[in-house]
């Protein structure tokens, strides 16, 4: 298994070896996760850390796990972000079961 990270702070070298672990920016992260976990404290710095522009980045079978509190990940763009991809599929299905 892969282990890349974003934090404020980079990990030692040999933390990070001992870990298997990659450090890579955020936008990297987003990009590249399949499991995308976030362990931050509740502040005025993390409010909607992760909104709309963050959820686009990620791929559309990623799975977010927000570990921290609310506030975190802007709710209203995660909505947002599920029924856009819900319409999606739906309009996936409906091509492939209407092929005219």
């Amino acid at each position: 298994m892969k282990v890349i990270y974003h934090d404020v702070r980079r990990m030692p070298s040999e933390i990070e070896k001992a870990c298997y672990a990659s450090y890579i920016t955020k936008e990297e992260l987003l990009g590249q996760a399949d499991i995308v976990t976030i362990h931050i404290p509740y502040s005025s710095a993390t409010h909607h850390l992760i909104g709309k522009q963050e959820l686009e980045q990620m791929k559309p079978t990623a799975i977010l796990i927000n570990a921290s509190r609310g506030g975190v990940v802007d709710d209203s763009a995660l909505i947002e972000a599920f029924v856009r991809e819900l319409l999606l599929e739906q309009d996936s299905m409906s091509s492939r079961m209407n092929p005219n």
